[in-house]
């Protein structure tokens, strides 16, 4: 009887095994990220069962790794791995085949799924890697954890090799550092998505993050601050007393080496020099210009301690300490840094000037030039190759170094031009540490505004080089640095999903991109991240406002857009927070009294999104002429002096197009009421953001003329303090007067030069402006 039972359930099992070719495949199966360069959908799927074997028709240790990785991801669904075999590539199953014929890319590869199973073939194991990578994306996202489905993979046909060479992603751990498990997720993440490089910055002037037995005060001293800065650079003085340090042992950097290496993910180190070497010169102050004392910084920001150019002794340590980090990266490439290295004390430096007049050098740029040059021959002769940031072009490029262009693209064309490899990682798209939504709605960042979008529109061979340049593109890098992401979550947040943006940027054929195309399929990566315990930012869904003043209609309109297509947007005017039975938008609206919008995205009654916020003030000056006396800087007055009464206060992000910003002239403004109008109030909003150098103004003074020829002092705002603690922001000086007036003239003093306390001090200050409202 039981016999009996085993035949009919061996008979049921095959019967559903041959009726699976049959079965409907639905659209978002192939939801694969990056997209491959070819993928041909057919109807049916393969069932990945427990008796399912990997077979490696090209048995190498290498080969191996891929079958290993692949028969652990389905334990891990499934709590059985699947048997790993030595065969012939017409086995069916799941066959890994080593062909050099499979593909004219190294990094190339091929998939098949039919009824007979899987195959997967590339000229290298890597490939073979991706082609699993591919296999996982077109399983059920369930099977990223426990799953208690059919593990079934659509039947297709795939050809695909990435667009680049260097897909790369970066992370600081000198500013906070993360544990050897985050390491490792951040590094699957890598893999999963394509990438091949992790670019880990080891050494800051805030720690030093490797064990170097040679040299133990690093691990000693250089790896501890005594206390942090607390909030923004720029503005803040508060710090938390609390001590923070920590290295990653040589034992550790090895496991995590090995764990990227059994993925095809490269690690590349950063050892900075000549700058960003506090921590070092803390533990061993004999390598400065000075000799000390110095002290690991707790604060953020460049500074000017620096590697003594013309000590023998420097340049010893940094050899000793490249060839124990050698010795546990493989990478061909080692990354020396060579960024915001201040020259003020080889300026001052006997031991500095000497050696630049021994080598010939004109300038302290040339110093770096050498200094620089000397690391690479060092590492060259080690067989080894440097990478520095585009600083490293300055004073003349060392002959062999590749160029990591961060301050646009413009490095990089240069270097590209003279015949070096570049990686571009511009800061305008590739640095993840920048907001991705409106601040009021983000956590602490350090600036800029870098949307997934943005990221995603990133083309990395700028079309000012020709064939033959634009061969040295060798790919592209996204950036986390980590002077406000204190734990592995925040820079899960920070990091995706801009990190799978660029990874199609960098993979996928450019003619295939399509922003529409690519956020659907990002709605099934995300509910993988989910199952990863990625914490993903969801900005993605926010409502993006558009305000505008409508001088024909006399109103401020207000557009708004998702970049999702399934999304509904919501809306309020009253400041309320929008609900799924608010407002549905439908068309941009006009608004003819103060108000103030909100707007979020809803799937039925489920909001996706934080609501956005938008202030609209009308007021007597709102869409009346107005005259500058001065010129703002023409960077920040993209919409001119109809900014400051178009009735839309910017938000607290000074690039948002809604400031006006000065810095070598004061603001002058005449605004014609058109006609003689009762005046009580003026009020002036300014911004105040220390960190980048924004600060509140020193005087407010408010004028009136009834022919816009003869002006009359009405009220004024003097002595306005600036101190440390003054809040980030908009801030509104009202100046209050009983007029009656056609002409209003408001004149606005910048600050002046930054104070003692700030990073800046000696500079001018910049003052940025936004409404003017007269009631």
């Amino acid at each position: 009887m039981r016999l009996r039972g085993i035949l009919a359930s061996a008979l049921a099992v095959a019967l559903c095994w041959a009726c699976s070719p049959q079965k409907e495949v639905k659209e978002n199966t192939y939801q694969v990220i990056p997209k491959p360069a070819s993928l041909t959908p057919a109807k049916g799927v393969f069932t990945i069962e427990p008796g399912t074997a990997i077979t490696l028709a090209t048995d190498t240790e290498e080969a191996r790794k891929v079958a290993d990785f692949l028969s652990a991801m389905v334990e891990n669904a499934t709590g059985k791995a699947l048997e790993v075999k030595a065969g012939e590539a017409s086995a069916s199953g799941i066959v890994l085949s080593v062909d050099a014929q499979a593909h004219t890319n190294p990094e190339g590869y091929t998939v098949s799924v039919n009824d007979k199973g899987i195959a997967i073939s590339a000229p290298q194991a890597i490939g073979l890697m991706y082609g699993v990578q591919t296999v996982r994306q077109l399983l059920p996202t369930g099977t990223e954890g426990k799953f208690q489905g059919a593990l079934e993979v659509p039947y297709v046909s795939v050809k695909d090799a990435p667009r680049y060479k260097y897909r790369g992603m970066h992370l600081d751990v000198g500013r906070h550092i993360f544990p050897v498990k985050f390491i490792k997720k951040y590094i699957d993440m890598i893999a999963m998505f394509k990438m091949n490089t992790f670019h880990w910055h080891l050494t800051e002037d805030q720690g030093w993050r490797i064990e170097i037995k040679k040299y133990p005060k690093l691990a000693e001293v250089a790896s501890k601050r005594k206390e942090t800065l607390v909030g923004h650079m720029g503005g803040s003085t508060e710090y938390d007393g609390k001590e923070y340090g920590g290295y990653y042992t040589q034992e550790e950097v090895k496991e995590i080496v090995k764990y990227a290496s059994d993925r095809f993910v490269t690690i590349i180190p950063e050892i900075e020099l000549p700058g960003h070497s506090v921590a070092a010169l803390a533990a061993y102050p004999e390598l400065g210009c000075t000799g000390g004392p110095y002290e690991v910084r707790t604060k953020w920001g460049i500074s000017k301690k620096v590697y003594c150019a013309g000590n023998e002794k420097t340049f010893a340590f940094l050899e000793d300490v490249l060839s124990e980090v050698l010795e546990l990266f493989p990478s061909k490439y080692i990354h020396i840094g060579g960024d915001e290295c201040p020259k003020d004390s080889w300026k001052k430096c006997k031991k500095c000037q000497k050696r630049k007049k021994e080598e010939g050098l004109k300038d302290e740029h040339e110093l770096q030039s050498y200094f620089i040059a000397r690391a690479e021959k060092f590492l060259n002769s080690k067989g080894r190759a440097i990478i520095g940031w585009d600083e490293i072009l300055e004073g003349g490029l060392a002959p062999n170094a590749t160029v990591m262009s961060w301050r646009g693209m413009k490095g990089g064309i240069e270097a590209a031009k003279e015949g070096h490899d570049v990686i571009m990682t511009p800061g305008s798209h590739c640095y993840f540490d920048h907001y991705q939504a409106d601040k009021g709605l983000e956590p602490l960042a350090i600036g800029g505004f870098t949307t997934v979008q943005k990221v995603y529109s990133f083309e990395p061979t700028p079309a000012e080089l020709d064939a033959d340049k634009a061969k040295h593109v060798l790919g592209a890098q996204g950036n986390v640095w980590t002077e406000y992401m204190k734990t592995p979550e925040h820079v899960e947040y920070m990091a995706f999903p801009r990190m799978i943006a660029l990874s199609e940027v960098v993979w996928s054929p450019k003619e295939s991109r399509n922003w529409d195309d690519f956020s659907n399929r990002l709605f099934t990566a995300f509910e993988r991240l989910d199952i990863l315990d990625v914490n993903y930012a969801k900005a993605i869904y926010n409502v993006e406002p558009k305000v505008t003043y409508n001088g024909e209609k006399g109103n401020v309109e207000v557009a708004l857009k998702s970049p999702l297509k399934d999304v509904e947007i919501r809306y309020t005017v009253d400041g309320t927070e929008p609900t799924a039975k608010s407002s549905l938008y439908a068309a941009p609206f006009g608004v003819d009294k103060t108000s103030t919008i909100k707007a979020g995205s809803f799937k039925g009654e489920t909001a996706m999104s934080k609501a956005v916020t938008r202030r609209v003030e009308i007021n007597k000056a709102t869409g009346k002429d107005i005259k500058l006396d001065t010129k703002p800087e023409k960077r920040y007055a993209k919409l001119g002096a109809i900014t400051l009464v178009d009735g839309i206060r910017g938000s607290d992000t000074y690039g948002d197009g809604k400031w006006l910003g000065f810095r070598s002239e004061d603001l002058s403004a005449v605004i014609d009421l058109k006609e003689s109008t009762d005046i009580k109030n003026v009020t002036v909003g300014a911004l105040a953001d220390q960190g980048a150098w924004i600060f509140l103004p020193s005087e407010v003074t408010v004028s009136v003329s009834a022919d816009g020829k003869t002006y009359k002092k009405v009220g004024e705002i003097k002595d306005i303090k600036t101190e440390k603690t003054t809040k980030k922001g908009t801030h509104n000086f009202d100046v209050k007067c009983t007029e009656k007036a056609r002409f209003v003239k408001v004149e606005v003093k910048r600050h002046g030069k930054l104070p003692e306390w700030h990073s800046g001090a000696g500079k001018e200050a910049h003052l940025f402006v936004d409404n003017i409202n007269i009631d």
